[in-house]
Protein backbone atom coordinates (compact mmCIF):
# COMPACT_ATOMS: atom_id res chain seq x y z
CA UNK A 1 0.00 0.00 0.00
CA UNK A 2 1.49 3.45 -1.17
CA UNK A 3 2.03 5.72 2.19
CA UNK A 4 -0.43 8.45 2.52
CA UNK A 5 -1.81 8.03 -1.33
CA UNK A 6 -5.39 7.12 0.18
CA UNK A 7 -7.89 7.51 3.48
CA UNK A 8 -7.31 3.89 4.14
CA UNK A 9 -3.66 4.00 4.98
CA UNK A 10 -4.22 6.84 7.16
CA UNK A 11 -7.34 4.67 9.07
CA UNK A 12 -4.68 1.79 9.84
CA UNK A 13 -2.04 4.58 11.08
CA UNK A 14 -4.76 5.45 12.92
CA UNK A 15 -5.47 2.15 14.78
CA UNK A 16 -1.80 1.09 14.72
CA UNK A 17 -0.09 3.83 15.20
CA UNK A 18 -1.89 7.14 16.14
CA UNK A 19 -3.97 6.40 19.06
CA UNK A 20 -1.00 3.91 20.99
CA UNK A 21 0.91 6.75 20.61
CA UNK A 22 -0.90 9.56 22.39
CA UNK A 23 -1.92 7.01 25.34
CA UNK A 24 2.02 6.00 26.06
CA UNK A 25 2.85 9.71 25.07
CA UNK A 26 -0.07 10.97 27.75
CA UNK A 27 1.62 8.80 30.17
CA UNK A 28 5.05 9.74 29.55
CA UNK A 29 6.15 6.62 28.00
CA UNK A 30 8.10 6.26 25.16
CA UNK A 31 8.92 2.81 25.00
CA UNK A 32 11.62 1.31 22.20
CA UNK A 33 9.78 -1.61 21.82
CA UNK A 34 6.52 0.21 20.77
CA UNK A 35 8.62 2.07 18.28
CA UNK A 36 10.03 -1.75 17.03
CA UNK A 37 6.41 -3.15 16.55
CA UNK A 38 5.02 -0.03 14.97
CA UNK A 39 7.35 -0.01 12.12
CA UNK A 40 7.63 -3.78 11.59
CA UNK A 41 3.28 -3.29 11.43
CA UNK A 42 3.74 -0.74 9.17
CA UNK A 43 6.38 -1.99 7.07
CA UNK A 44 3.95 -5.10 6.56
CA UNK A 45 1.23 -2.65 5.43
CA UNK A 46 3.26 -0.69 2.83
CA UNK A 47 4.96 -3.80 1.29
CA UNK A 48 3.24 -6.89 1.47
CA UNK A 49 -0.32 -5.44 0.36
CA UNK A 50 -1.27 -6.60 -3.11
CA UNK A 51 0.70 -5.20 -5.93
CA UNK A 52 -2.15 -4.16 -8.31
CA UNK A 53 0.50 -2.31 -10.80
CA UNK A 54 2.48 -5.62 -11.03
CA UNK A 55 0.01 -8.32 -10.81
CA UNK A 56 2.42 -10.43 -12.01
CA UNK A 57 4.34 -10.16 -8.93
CA UNK A 58 3.61 -12.01 -5.53
CA UNK A 59 1.92 -9.48 -2.84
CA UNK A 60 5.09 -11.01 -0.35
CA UNK A 61 7.92 -10.64 -3.21
CA UNK A 62 8.31 -6.61 -2.54
CA UNK A 63 8.52 -7.17 1.84
CA UNK A 64 10.92 -10.20 1.43
CA UNK A 65 12.91 -8.39 -0.97
CA UNK A 66 13.28 -5.71 1.92
CA UNK A 67 13.94 -7.98 4.85
CA UNK A 68 17.09 -9.41 2.65
CA UNK A 69 18.29 -5.81 1.78
CA UNK A 70 17.56 -4.89 5.64
CA UNK A 71 19.80 -8.20 6.77
CA UNK A 72 22.61 -7.62 4.04
CA UNK A 73 22.83 -4.04 4.90
CA UNK A 74 23.21 -5.38 8.85
CA UNK A 75 25.57 -8.12 7.82
CA UNK A 76 27.57 -5.32 6.01
CA UNK A 77 27.35 -2.65 9.07
CA UNK A 78 28.10 -5.63 12.08
CA UNK A 79 31.06 -6.42 10.13
CA UNK A 80 32.64 -3.38 9.43
CA UNK A 81 31.61 -1.87 12.76
CA UNK A 82 33.61 -5.10 13.72
CA UNK A 83 37.07 -4.53 12.42
CA UNK A 84 39.13 -3.82 15.43
CA UNK A 85 40.89 -0.45 14.25
CA UNK A 86 39.99 2.76 13.03
CA UNK A 87 43.07 2.37 9.79
CA UNK A 88 41.44 -1.26 9.22
CA UNK A 89 38.17 0.63 8.64
CA UNK A 90 40.01 3.29 6.58
CA UNK A 91 41.90 0.66 4.44
CA UNK A 92 38.47 -1.40 3.81
CA UNK A 93 35.91 1.03 3.90
CA UNK A 94 35.93 1.37 -0.26
CA UNK A 95 35.29 -2.96 -0.33
CA UNK A 96 32.60 -2.42 2.49
CA UNK A 97 30.91 0.86 0.63
CA UNK A 98 30.57 -1.15 -2.84
CA UNK A 99 28.75 -4.24 -0.90
CA UNK A 100 26.40 -1.33 0.78
CA UNK A 101 25.72 -0.25 -2.65
CA UNK A 102 25.21 -3.49 -4.84
CA UNK A 103 21.66 -3.54 -4.36
CA UNK A 104 20.55 -0.08 -5.23
CA UNK A 105 23.27 -0.31 -8.04
CA UNK A 106 21.50 -3.69 -9.61
CA UNK A 107 18.01 -2.48 -9.13
CA UNK A 108 18.59 0.79 -11.46
CA UNK A 109 21.04 -1.23 -14.29
CA UNK A 110 18.35 -4.59 -14.30
CA UNK A 111 15.18 -3.91 -15.87
CA UNK A 112 11.92 -5.26 -13.64
CA UNK A 113 11.59 -8.57 -16.24
CA UNK A 114 15.35 -9.40 -16.00
CA UNK A 115 15.86 -9.96 -12.50
CA UNK A 116 15.13 -6.40 -11.02
CA UNK A 117 12.04 -7.32 -8.89
CA UNK A 118 13.96 -9.31 -6.75
CA UNK A 119 16.62 -6.70 -5.66
CA UNK A 120 14.65 -3.30 -6.04
CA UNK A 121 11.81 -1.95 -3.75
CA UNK A 122 10.30 1.38 -3.09
CA UNK A 123 12.63 3.36 -0.99
CA UNK A 124 15.87 1.27 -1.86
CA UNK A 125 17.86 4.57 -2.97
CA UNK A 126 16.90 6.02 0.54
CA UNK A 127 17.82 3.15 2.91
CA UNK A 128 21.17 2.31 0.57
CA UNK A 129 21.42 6.28 1.68
CA UNK A 130 21.17 5.64 4.94
CA UNK A 131 23.41 2.34 5.24
CA UNK A 132 26.25 4.32 3.71
CA UNK A 133 26.11 7.33 6.55
CA UNK A 134 26.79 4.80 8.98
CA UNK A 135 29.24 3.19 7.05
CA UNK A 136 30.96 6.87 6.51
CA UNK A 137 30.11 7.36 10.58
CA UNK A 138 31.86 4.23 11.49
CA UNK A 139 34.91 4.79 9.16
CA UNK A 140 35.19 8.81 10.69
CA UNK A 141 34.81 7.17 13.79
CA UNK A 142 31.83 9.88 15.00
CA UNK A 143 30.02 6.51 16.12
CA UNK A 144 31.38 4.21 18.96
CA UNK A 145 29.10 0.90 19.33
CA UNK A 146 26.84 0.21 16.85
CA UNK A 147 23.56 -0.70 18.32
CA UNK A 148 21.92 -3.89 15.83
CA UNK A 149 18.75 -2.69 17.09
CA UNK A 150 19.21 0.65 16.65
CA UNK A 151 20.68 0.18 12.69
CA UNK A 152 17.69 -1.73 12.05
CA UNK A 153 15.34 0.81 13.04
CA UNK A 154 16.71 3.43 11.63
CA UNK A 155 17.11 1.83 8.47
CA UNK A 156 13.50 0.54 8.49
CA UNK A 157 11.93 3.57 9.82
CA UNK A 158 8.22 3.12 8.32
CA UNK A 159 7.29 7.60 8.03
CA UNK A 160 10.60 7.67 5.99
CA UNK A 161 10.93 4.71 4.39
CA UNK A 162 9.72 4.86 0.92
CA UNK A 163 10.32 8.68 -0.19
CA UNK A 164 12.32 10.53 3.10
CA UNK A 165 13.52 12.90 4.25
CA UNK A 166 16.99 11.32 4.17
CA UNK A 167 17.05 11.48 8.13
CA UNK A 168 21.40 10.90 9.70
CA UNK A 169 22.19 7.95 11.99
CA UNK A 170 23.81 10.43 14.83
CA UNK A 171 20.69 12.67 14.91
CA UNK A 172 18.28 9.56 14.77
CA UNK A 173 20.13 7.39 17.96
CA UNK A 174 19.83 10.86 19.92
CA UNK A 175 15.98 10.68 19.61
CA UNK A 176 16.06 7.12 20.11
CA UNK A 177 18.03 6.88 23.52
CA UNK A 178 15.96 10.49 24.60
CA UNK A 179 13.88 10.29 27.35
CA UNK A 180 10.36 11.75 26.45
CA UNK A 181 8.24 13.35 29.24
CA UNK A 182 5.19 14.39 28.95
CA UNK A 183 5.45 18.02 28.05
CA UNK A 184 7.71 17.06 25.49
CA UNK A 185 5.28 15.00 23.66
CA UNK A 186 2.58 17.35 23.67
CA UNK A 187 5.04 19.95 21.70
CA UNK A 188 5.82 16.95 19.16
CA UNK A 189 2.26 16.33 19.32
CA UNK A 190 1.61 20.08 18.26
CA UNK A 191 4.24 19.92 15.65
CA UNK A 192 2.89 16.67 14.60
CA UNK A 193 -0.76 18.43 14.49
CA UNK A 194 0.87 21.01 12.07
CA UNK A 195 2.70 18.96 9.93
CA UNK A 196 -0.15 17.08 9.46
CA UNK A 197 -2.65 19.64 8.16
CA UNK A 198 -0.45 20.84 6.32
CA UNK A 199 0.88 17.23 4.33
CA UNK A 200 -3.52 17.42 4.14
CA UNK A 201 -3.29 20.68 2.42
CA UNK A 202 -0.48 20.18 -0.01
CA UNK A 203 -1.04 16.40 -1.05
CA UNK A 204 -4.82 15.99 -1.37
CA UNK A 205 -6.08 19.60 -2.01
CA UNK A 206 -3.37 21.64 -4.38
CA UNK A 207 -1.08 19.11 -5.82
CA UNK A 208 -4.66 16.90 -6.60
CA UNK A 209 -6.11 20.29 -8.30
CA UNK A 210 -3.01 21.21 -10.24
CA UNK A 211 -2.56 17.43 -11.40
CA UNK A 212 -6.27 16.91 -12.20
CA UNK A 213 -6.95 20.49 -13.34
CA UNK A 214 -3.79 21.38 -15.08
CA UNK A 215 -1.25 18.71 -16.08
CA UNK A 216 -4.10 16.33 -17.32
CA UNK A 217 -5.41 19.41 -19.41
CA UNK A 218 -2.00 19.58 -21.20
CA UNK A 219 0.52 16.80 -20.68
CA UNK A 220 -0.91 15.14 -24.09
CA UNK A 221 -0.31 18.08 -26.51
CA UNK A 222 2.47 19.17 -28.22
CA UNK A 223 4.08 22.56 -29.06
CA UNK A 224 5.68 25.32 -26.89
CA UNK A 225 2.95 26.90 -25.40
CA UNK A 226 1.51 23.45 -23.93
CA UNK A 227 5.22 22.19 -22.85
CA UNK A 228 5.63 25.61 -21.19
CA UNK A 229 2.19 25.36 -19.53
CA UNK A 230 2.87 21.84 -18.45
CA UNK A 231 6.34 22.61 -17.06
CA UNK A 232 4.86 25.18 -14.96
CA UNK A 233 1.95 22.99 -13.69
CA UNK A 234 4.65 19.99 -13.22
CA UNK A 235 7.04 21.83 -10.89
CA UNK A 236 3.95 23.05 -8.53
CA UNK A 237 2.25 19.38 -8.53
CA UNK A 238 6.07 18.35 -7.62
CA UNK A 239 6.76 20.38 -4.86
CA UNK A 240 2.99 19.59 -3.39
CA UNK A 241 2.90 16.64 -3.78
CA UNK A 242 6.28 15.40 -2.09
CA UNK A 243 6.52 18.69 0.38
CA UNK A 244 2.75 16.81 1.67
CA UNK A 245 4.54 13.47 1.49
CA UNK A 246 7.46 14.52 3.35
CA UNK A 247 5.01 16.93 5.73
CA UNK A 248 3.10 13.47 6.56
CA UNK A 249 6.22 11.54 7.42
CA UNK A 250 7.28 14.37 9.64
CA UNK A 251 4.32 14.03 11.21
CA UNK A 252 4.35 10.59 12.06
CA UNK A 253 7.86 10.93 12.90
CA UNK A 254 7.52 13.79 15.72
CA UNK A 255 4.42 11.06 17.03
CA UNK A 256 6.93 8.21 17.56
CA UNK A 257 9.26 10.44 19.38
CA UNK A 258 11.71 11.12 16.15
CA UNK A 259 12.11 14.44 15.12
CA UNK A 260 12.80 13.69 11.71
CA UNK A 261 14.34 17.13 9.81
CA UNK A 262 12.55 19.34 7.59
CA UNK A 263 12.65 18.78 3.81
CA UNK A 264 11.83 22.60 2.22
CA UNK A 265 11.79 25.42 2.98
CA UNK A 266 10.20 27.97 0.83
CA UNK A 267 12.04 26.85 -2.22
CA UNK A 268 10.55 29.00 -5.22
CA UNK A 269 11.48 32.22 -3.16
CA UNK A 270 15.23 31.27 -3.77
CA UNK A 271 17.17 34.52 -4.85
CA UNK A 272 19.27 32.15 -6.69
CA UNK A 273 20.26 28.53 -7.45
CA UNK A 274 22.27 27.85 -4.66
CA UNK A 275 19.84 28.96 -1.83
CA UNK A 276 17.67 26.96 -3.80
CA UNK A 277 19.26 23.43 -2.96
CA UNK A 278 19.19 24.58 0.28
CA UNK A 279 15.80 24.80 0.39
CA UNK A 280 14.93 21.92 -1.62
CA UNK A 281 14.75 18.59 -0.92
CA UNK A 282 17.17 19.51 2.18
CA UNK A 283 18.38 16.23 3.69
CA UNK A 284 19.52 14.97 0.05
CA UNK A 285 20.87 18.15 -0.76
CA UNK A 286 23.23 18.02 2.64
CA UNK A 287 23.77 14.73 2.46
CA UNK A 288 25.26 14.99 -0.95
CA UNK A 289 27.24 18.33 0.32
CA UNK A 290 28.95 16.21 3.01
CA UNK A 291 29.51 12.73 1.91
CA UNK A 292 30.08 13.70 -1.84
CA UNK A 293 31.54 16.84 -2.33
CA UNK A 294 33.13 17.71 0.79
CA UNK A 295 35.01 14.22 0.68
CA UNK A 296 35.66 14.99 -2.94
CA UNK A 297 37.19 18.04 -1.92
CA UNK A 298 39.37 16.68 0.72
CA UNK A 299 40.49 13.62 -1.11
CA UNK A 300 41.02 16.00 -4.23
CA UNK A 301 42.98 17.93 -2.58
CA UNK A 302 45.03 15.76 -0.20
CA UNK A 303 46.63 13.95 -3.73
CA UNK A 304 46.22 17.11 -5.61
CA UNK A 305 44.37 16.13 -8.25
CA UNK A 306 43.34 20.04 -8.95
CA UNK A 307 45.51 22.16 -8.71
CA UNK A 308 43.33 25.37 -9.38
CA UNK A 309 40.88 25.20 -6.05
CA UNK A 310 38.01 27.14 -8.29
CA UNK A 311 38.25 24.35 -10.54
CA UNK A 312 38.12 21.17 -7.90
CA UNK A 313 35.09 22.46 -6.45
CA UNK A 314 33.57 22.88 -9.75
CA UNK A 315 34.47 19.31 -10.60
CA UNK A 316 32.88 18.37 -6.85
CA UNK A 317 29.59 20.24 -7.64
CA UNK A 318 29.33 18.34 -11.01
CA UNK A 319 30.23 15.29 -9.49
CA UNK A 320 27.85 15.82 -6.78
CA UNK A 321 24.64 16.92 -9.07
CA UNK A 322 25.34 13.83 -11.26
CA UNK A 323 25.31 11.49 -8.36
CA UNK A 324 22.19 13.45 -7.41
CA UNK A 325 20.51 12.71 -11.16
CA UNK A 326 21.91 9.21 -10.98
CA UNK A 327 20.45 8.35 -7.51
CA UNK A 328 17.23 9.02 -9.09
CA UNK A 329 17.88 6.64 -11.67
CA UNK A 330 20.04 5.27 -14.91
CA UNK A 331 17.38 6.68 -17.20
CA UNK A 332 18.52 9.53 -19.55
CA UNK A 333 16.02 12.36 -17.84
CA UNK A 334 17.30 12.02 -14.51
CA UNK A 335 21.44 12.07 -15.71
CA UNK A 336 20.52 15.12 -17.38
CA UNK A 337 18.65 16.46 -14.50
CA UNK A 338 21.63 16.39 -12.11
CA UNK A 339 23.73 17.86 -15.33
CA UNK A 340 21.44 20.45 -15.84
CA UNK A 341 21.76 21.45 -12.37
CA UNK A 342 25.42 20.87 -11.75
CA UNK A 343 26.32 23.22 -14.18
CA UNK A 344 23.80 25.84 -13.31
CA UNK A 345 26.18 25.51 -9.92
CA UNK A 346 28.93 26.34 -11.60
CA UNK A 347 27.64 29.27 -13.79
CA UNK A 348 26.18 30.90 -10.68
CA UNK A 349 29.33 30.66 -8.94
CA UNK A 350 31.51 31.90 -12.11
CA UNK A 351 28.79 34.99 -12.07
CA UNK A 352 29.43 35.58 -8.53
CA UNK A 353 33.32 35.58 -8.35
CA UNK A 354 32.95 38.03 -11.54
CA UNK A 355 30.19 40.27 -10.20
CA UNK A 356 32.78 40.41 -7.11
CA UNK A 357 34.87 42.14 -9.13
CA UNK A 358 32.53 43.90 -11.13
CA UNK A 359 30.11 44.87 -9.27
CA UNK A 360 27.55 45.24 -11.91
CA UNK A 361 24.46 43.97 -9.29
CA UNK A 362 25.02 45.22 -5.97
CA UNK A 363 22.48 43.64 -3.85
CA UNK A 364 19.11 45.16 -3.03
CA UNK A 365 15.53 44.26 -2.52
CA UNK A 366 15.06 44.94 -6.58
CA UNK A 367 17.68 42.50 -7.44
CA UNK A 368 16.85 40.03 -4.99
CA UNK A 369 13.46 40.02 -6.44
CA UNK A 370 15.21 39.64 -10.06
CA UNK A 371 17.20 36.94 -8.79
CA UNK A 372 14.07 35.16 -7.88
CA UNK A 373 12.20 35.56 -10.56
CA UNK A 374 15.45 33.77 -13.21
CA UNK A 375 16.10 31.40 -10.48
CA UNK A 376 11.92 30.12 -10.20
CA UNK A 377 12.50 30.03 -14.33
CA UNK A 378 15.93 28.07 -14.27
CA UNK A 379 14.20 25.55 -11.56
CA UNK A 380 11.16 24.88 -13.60
CA UNK A 381 13.24 24.20 -16.53
CA UNK A 382 15.03 21.72 -14.47
CA UNK A 383 12.08 19.76 -13.50
CA UNK A 384 10.83 19.68 -16.87
CA UNK A 385 13.84 17.58 -17.51
CA UNK A 386 13.54 15.99 -14.63
CA UNK A 387 9.95 14.74 -15.72
CA UNK A 388 10.98 13.07 -18.85
CA UNK A 389 8.05 14.80 -21.19
CA UNK A 390 10.92 16.42 -23.19
CA UNK A 391 12.27 12.89 -24.28
CA UNK A 392 9.19 11.21 -24.99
Amino acid sequence: MTPYASLGYFGILLVLVVAPSIVLGLLGKKPKSWLVLATAAMLVVQYAWPVVSKPESPFWRELATLMVFAASQWGIAMGYAALPTQEGRKRWFIVFLALALLPMILSKVLPFDKGGEFVGFVGISYLSFRAIDVLICLRDGTIGDLSPTTFLVFLLFFPTVSSGPLDRYRRFEADWQAPRPVAKFLDDLDHAVSCLFTGLLYKFVLSAIIYARWIQAVENNHGFLPTVLYMYGYSLYLFFDFAGYSAFAIAFSYLLGIRTPPNFYLPFFAPNIQAFWSRWHISLSHWLRDHVFMRFQLWSTKHNLIKNPVHNAHVGLLLTFVTMGVWHGLERHFIAYGLYHGLLQIAHDHFKRWNKKARLIVETKWSRALGTALTFQLVCFGFLIFSGHLFR
